[in-house]
């Protein structure tokens, strides 16, 4: 996993979405990295722990956290993201904007979370995600409040390409189902936070009738991440606050597109097969 960190980089993206499971002190680094980052790329870990205020092991624990071996991995991918140039898209959006401003600042947000996704999102893990969908016998998804939005739409791309699976968006119901599975099982578990009381809940239990289980969120170290399996990051922004969901969802989305075609890929003419029935469904239902 390193050596794909080192030639993606995406280490920005990665303190964004793991800030909130920082410690203080790990936040502290983040903070000053964020705000000085022409300073980073120089600077040695001894450097950085001074100007922090910390010790060089809680600068190493930080670089781990995002999933680095230490500063000097971390560093490297660092030194990618300023010599690609990454642009700071993630504004507010005030009362003086105007209409046109509005839709400018939603539209570039959306596109750099799609940009952000394709540097957190590990094609190992994608792989195995969509290897274990193809194997399954059934397929369930759940997802509850925004995140219900991206289930449904996960949920359509699998039927159309063949898959027995069921989206389930109730908590309790998640709860009964989850109880019902068993090793042929996959469960699919999306979460923006990955805090979500229901989303954890069901992950546990269908680990416990040894289901497959994957988690799809937006924060790197958050409790869905401690029971899951397999785990697809989208990327977040600690300092967006155009709506508070619209950059994840997109990410998400992307994830679930990067899923469909990868099982596409993995399932060849069987999966073609389906879609060509399905999409004559869906070409029955036009009005002609």
């Amino acid at each position: 996993m390193g050596n794909w960190l080192d030639l993606q980089g995406g280490a920005i993206v990665r303190i964004n979405s793991a800030y909130n499971s920082l410690l203080p002190t790990e936040q502290q680094v983040a903070d000053y990295i964020l705000d000085n980052k022409e300073l980073i790329s120089s600077g040695t870990i001894q450097e950085l722990a001074e100007k922090v205020g910390t010790s060089k092991a809680s600068v190493t624990r930080f670089c781990q956290h995002l999933g680095y071996k230490g500063f000097k991995e971390f560093r490297v991918a660092f030194i990618r993201d300023m010599a690609i140039g990454l642009p700071d898209v993630h504004e507010g959006i005030n009362k003086e904007d105007s209409t046109e401003t509005i839709i400018d600042k939603i539209c570039r947000a959306n596109a750099q979370s799609s940009l952000d996704t394709a540097r957190i999102l590990d094609p190992e893990e994608l792989e195995k995600a969509a290897n274990a969908i193809v194997a399954a016998r059934r397929v369930y998804i759940f997802a509850e409040g925004p995140v219900a939005a991206v289930g449904i739409d996960l949920h359509h791309k699998l039927l159309r390409v063949g898959v027995t699976c069921f989206f389930l968006q109730d908590r309790r119901m998640q709860s009964i189902q989850a109880a019902l599975t068993d090793e042929n099982d996959v469960v699919i578990a999306l979460s923006y936070s990955g805090a979500s009381i229901g989303s954890v809940k069901v992950l546990q239990i269908a680990r416990e009738n040894k289901a497959q289980t994957i988690a799809i969120t937006n924060n790197i170290g958050s409790p869905v991440t401690e029971v899951a399996e397999i785990i697809l990051y989208g990327s977040t922004n600690i300092k967006s606050t155009i709506t508070g969901t619209i950059e994840p969802r997109t990410s998400q989305l992307c994830i679930v597109d990067s899923l469909f075609m990868t099982i596409i890929s993995l399932s060849g003419e069987k999966a073609m097969k389906y879609l060509k029935k399905t999409n004559q469904v869906i070409v029955d239902d036009w009005i002609k």
